[in-house]
């Protein structure tokens, strides 16, 4: 594992992964639509440890792919890569692969922000999810994006998706300064970085930070 850190400069940046009610909402940067199957379910406990126990800094989840997201607290957020080992056992063998993107505070201290993530774009699909330890069922409402509310003074922090995949923006509002946004990546084989973005390779995912739109 090999971690990096970068500042970004930008007034609107956006990762591409390929294989409330927020008090708004941006139209896409690249005028695209949000893909018609990703959406962000609230964790309500179904997001769960090896021993069946909820994992409490996890707000929203996309578990519905191969490639899963997850929107943790303090602008963290996750993506989980898993795939079966077919050479040795179909059955149970799964390799997951995870890559982190972490917004900091600073290169020295590596405090994580303090900004939690906030549904937005209420869908109306509900997942209802049993446990053991309920008397009855928790439905966990679906967004198609979500937000992170002054991820650094005046920007935000928008998981968003296309029909390739997810997609991330960071949106500066005025006043906000660029220079302020820094990530922590974690869980990398390799990075690239050339005039044009950022790419993270792990197990052939590939995550690409773009260039910024005015």
């Amino acid at each position: 594992m090999k971690r990096k850190y970068f500042s970004l400069l930008g007034i609107i940046a956006f990762f591409t992964v390929s294989t409330v009610q927020a008090q708004y909402s941006i139209p896409d940067g690249l005028g695209e639509a949000p893909s018609g199957h990703i959406t962000f379910a609230q964790n309500k406990g179904q997001v769960q440890y090896a021993n069946n126990t909820m994992v409490p800094d996890i707000s929203y989840a996309c578990q519905r792919f191969q490639l899963e997201l997850y929107a943790h607290l303090n602008g963290k957020i996750s993506f989980i890569n898993r795939t079966l080992d077919v050479a040795n056992d179909p059955r149970s063998n799964q390799n997951v692969y995870r890559q982190d993107l972490q917004l900091v505070t600073s290169t020295e201290a590596f405090s994580e922000i303090s900004a939690d993530p906030i549904g937005s774009e209420k869908t109306q699909h509900v997942s209802q999810y049993y446990f053991a330890d309920t008397l009855g069922d928790t439905g966990a409402a679906h967004y198609q994006r979500v937000v992170y509310e002054n991820a650094y003074p005046n920007i935000d922090l928008q998981v968003y998706s296309n029909a390739a995949g997810y997609k991330i923006y960071f949106v500066i509002h005025p006043g906000g300064d660029p220079d302020d946004i820094l990530i922590k990546f974690d869980g990398q084989d390799s990075i690239d970085v050339d005039s044009t973005k950022i790419a993270l390779f792990n197990n052939g995912l590939q995550l690409a930070l773009g260039h910024a739109l005015a």
